[in-house]
């Protein structure tokens, strides 16, 4: 509890203003980490249907954010080609460790 701060130095009476400001993420700042759960999240319930693979990267490239996906995947030095097989590994996974139940 000593590590807590719950005001800048220089700010002790409830008199003085504190000025707080949320500052957003700017779009240069995107980790990505939407896409990667949105695409684990997509493998799993594609696979509790036992859907085939083909079938399932079919309907994920037609889906109106691939584009952005396969370009936040290029940005991290993974083509598209390579994106594709990790998701197959992926998608086989989630069958074969029974996520798919």
């Amino acid at each position: 509890m000593n590590d807590l701060v719950f005001a800048p130095e220089g700010i002790n009476a409830p008199d003085q203003q504190l000025n707080y400001q949320r500052h957003y993420k700017k779009p240069d700042t995107f980790s990505g980490k939407n896409y990667q759960l949105y695409l684990g999240n997509y493998l799993s319930a594609c696979a509790r249907k036992r859907l085939p693979f083909e079938q399932v990267l079919e309907e994920l490239q037609n889906n109106i954010i691939w584009n952005d996906i396969a370009l936040h995947y290029e940005s991290i030095n993974t083509t598209e080609h390579e994106l594709i097989e990790r998701l197959r590994a992926g998608y086989q996974e989630r069958i074969l460790m029974g996520y798919a139940i």
